[in-house]
């Protein structure tokens, strides 16, 4: 049997039911600027049960913000990390972000470190303060330079400024520590 004939039906079949999720997102997401918050919920909580990392996120976040659903910040905990462990960074910020306001903060400072290592120079700079501080442990002058120095060689000329004007408050904590 040609394996052509087999596999042709197949990839056919996965990109249809590729776009028809493209097309709920779009849905989803016109439902939630139109604030139909219900139907926006429904919609992205269907794709989020199928395991569609950015409706997992979308779903967290109403639910965060009690946008369609009564407001339930454990639902919106459990949906950011079903998102976050697939790797989507707004989930690990937001999650990271959440678990360090509930002070679970070893937790939060691994997520928001998974996130930062995807580029994001505003959670490079969270990360960075946090193991300045000593946040999730002992203070660590040097990896709160090295995700600074992340955070200043991205493309954004507000962090750069930004951590421009923190380095030498670093530089002389480091030199007291």
């Amino acid at each position: 049997m040609n394996p052509h004939r087999v596999l042709l039906p197949l990839i056919a079949a996965a990109m249809i039911i590729s776009g028809a999720a493209v097309a709920d997102m779009k849905s989803a997401r016109r439902a939630f600027l139109r604030a139909d918050y219900a139907a926006a919920h429904a919609e992205f909580l269907r794709l989020a049960r199928t395991g569609d990392a950015d409706a997992q996120t979308s779903v967290a976040e109403m639910y965060l913000a009690g946008r369609g659903v009564e407001q339930n910040p454990q639902q919106a905990v459990e949906w950011f990390r079903a998102a976050a462990r697939q790797g989507d960074a707004v989930a690990q910020v937001n999650l990271g972000l959440l678990l360090a306001r509930a002070e679970m903060l070893e937790e939060a400072a691994a997520w928001l470190k998974k996130a930062a290592e995807q580029g994001d120079p505003q959670t490079q700079t969270q990360l960075a303060t946090m193991y300045f501080q000593g946040v999730a442990g002992a203070p660590d002058s040097a990896n709160g330079l090295k995700w600074l120095r992340r955070a200043a060689n991205q493309d954004s000329r507000r962090r750069r400024t930004s951590s421009a004007l923190c380095m030498p408050k670093a530089t002389a904590w480091r030199a007291t520590w």
